[in-house]
C-alpha cells in the first residue's frame, strides 16, 4: 500500500488530487491512435464517460461512486494509474471488494460521513437486515454491479481510442451462495395485488387529516402497477408525456417516457387507468379533463403546496417503503396468517410492482413477450424472459404427474 492521496482529505470527484505520474497521462493501457475525446488523463476520460450517463441524477451518482471507489484503489492500492491496470489488477480489484471487512478503518466507514469533513471513506458498512452476523462490507450483488460499472466504462473508453483494451472484460461475475428470492419470487400475483389496493383504499378515510395523502398512495400503487414503470421514471412523469391517438375503435392512450440511458419509448396507458386518473383528480378536488392540464404538471403530485410540484425519486421510495411498512403491521395483526404475502410485503419495495406488471401481462394475460419488452423499455427479449414462467410449470406438472398412484393398477 502506498501512501499517496490522504482519502480524509478528498472533498469532490472532480478535485481528487491524483500524482502526475499516476494520472494516465502516459498510462501502458493507453491508446496510441488519434483519442476521440477530449481527455489527456485518466480522470477526464472518466468525466467524459459520466456525461453520457447523466440523464439520471440517481444513475450519474451510483456510477460516479463505483468509478471513484475503483480510481482510488488503483492509485493508493496498487500504485497505479486507472490506465495501466492490467486484467491481474482489475481481478485482485474484485477480491478486494469482496473480502472488504467492516474493521478496514482506512476504507470503510460505520456511520454516515461526508466529503471534505476529514472522516470520509468511499465505502460505509451497513448491517445487513438479513443476516446480521456478516462484517463484509458489500453483498455479491454489489461487488457484480460494481465489475459490471467499470467493465462498461472500460468499453466506451476502447471504443472512444483512449484505452487500448477493457481490463475488466475476461473477470466473470461472482457467484453467490445466498438464498435471496430470484426476480420470479420479488413480485405479487394478481390476488395480492387486488389484496394491496383493497389494504390501500381502506386507508382512503375523508374523516382524517392524511386522507388526501392516502388517496396519492392507492393513485400511486395504481400507477406502477398498470404501467411497470421504473422509479425514477414515475416520479418524472407528467400529463404534457400523456398522448392520445384516435382512430375508429376510440382513443388509446401513452406515456413517454424517458428510461435507462436516456432512452425514449411509448408505454401504454391501459384505458381503466385514465378512468382512474380522473377519478383521482376528482377526488382532491381538481379539474378531470386532461386536455386542461399544463403540460408539466406531475402525474404524482406534492401535496406540500397548493401549486403541484413533482416529487423526487427518493420521497416516491419512501411514501412506498411506508405504505409497505403498514401493509406488513395490518397483515402481521390479522386473524387468519398469510405467511407467504407477509415474507414478501417486508421485503417489497417499488420495484416489485414492475416485476407484478411483466408477470401479470406474461402469465395472466398471455401477451407476447415482444410486446411486454417494449413496454418495459428492455434492451433484450431474453431480460424480459425472467416473467414467463409457463415452462417451469408445464416442467412441474410433468414431474408431479409422473409419481400419481395409478389406482386402476
Amino acid at each position: 500500500m502506498i501512501e499517496l492521496i490522504s482519502l480524509e482529505n478528498v472533498s469532490a470527484f472532480d478535485q481528487i488530487a491524483i500524482p502526475l505520474d499516476l494520472s494516465g497521462s502516459e498510462g501502458e493501457n493507453r491508446a496510441t491512435e488519434s483519442c476521440r475525446i477530449d481527455a489527456d488523463n485518466d480522470l477526464a476520460a472518466i468525466k467524459s464517460w459520466l456525461r453520457i450517463k447523466g440523464e439520471n441524477p440517481k444513475t450519474y451518482q451510483a456510477y460516479q461512486k463505483e468509478l471513484e471507489r475503483f480510481l482510488l484503489w488503483a492509485v493508493i492500492e496498487r500504485g497505479k494509474a486507472f490506465s495501466s491496470l492490467n486484467t491481474d489488477d482489475c481481478q485482485a480489484y474484485i477480491n478486494f471488494i469482496k473480502q472488504l471487512q467492516a474493521d478496514n478503518s482506512r476504507w470503510v466507514a460505520i456511520t454516515p460521513t461526508n466529503k471534505g469533513h476529514g472522516r470520509w471513506k468511499p465505502f460505509q458498512y451497513r448491517v445487513s437486515k438479513k443476516n446480521t452476523d456478516t462484517t463484509t462490507v458489500l453483498s455479491i450483488r454489489s461487488v457484480n454491479y460494481a465489475n459490471t460499472v467499470i467493465s462498461s466504462c472500460m468499453d466506451w473508453l476502447v471504443s472512444q481510442n483512449y484505452l487500448k483494451y477493457n481490463s475488466f472484460s475476461g473477470i466473470a461475475a461472482s457467484k453467490s451462495a445466498s438464498s435471496g428470492m430470484q426476480v420470479s419470487q420479488r413480485l405479487f400475483t394478481r390476488q395480492h395485488i387486488q389484496l394491496m389496493l383493497d389494504y390501500a383504499h381502506s386507508l382512503c378515510d375523508s374523516s382524517q387529516p392524511d386522507h388526501y395523502a392516502q388517496l396519492r398512495v392507492l393513485f400511486i400503487l395504481k400507477f406502477a402497477f398498470n404501467t411497470g414503470l421504473r422509479l425514477h421514471e414515475l416520479a418524472a412523469a407528467s400529463y404534457g408525456d400523456i398522448e392520445a391517438l384516435e382512430d375508429a375503435d376510440g382513443e388509446q392512450y401513452f406515456l413517454r417516457v424517458v428510461g435507462k440511458n436516456s432512452k425514449l419509448r411509448k408505454t401504454s396507458l391501459p384505458t381503466a387507468f385514465i378512468a382512474d386518473i380522473r377519478a383521482y383528480r376528482i377526488a382532491m378536488k381538481l379539474s378531470p379533463v386532461l386536455e386542461n392540464i399544463a403540460d408539466d404538471t406531475p402525474l404524482i403530485n406534492s401535496l406540500r403546496k397548493k401549486v403541484e410540484l413533482q416529487l423526487s425519486p427518493a420521497a416516491l421510495h419512501k411514501i412506498l417503503a411506508d405504505f409497505f411498512k403498514r401493509w406488513h403491521a395490518h397483515l402481521m395483526a390479522a386473524d387468519q396468517l398469510d405467511n407467504r404475502l407477509i415474507n414478501k410485503v417486508k421485503q417489497a419495495s417499488t420495484h416489485w410492482l414492475r416485476h407484478s406488471y411483466g408477470s401479470f401481462l406474461a402469465n395472466d394475460c398471455k401477451i407476447p413477450l415482444a410486446y411486454i419488452r417494449d413496454e418495459l423499455g428492455h434492451a433484450s427479449i431474453s431480460t424480459t424472459s425472467i416473467y414467463l414462467n409457463a415452462d417451469d410449470k408445464k416442467r412441474q406438472q410433468a414431474v408431479s404427474a409422473a409419481f400419481v398412484v395409478n389406482t386402476d393398477a
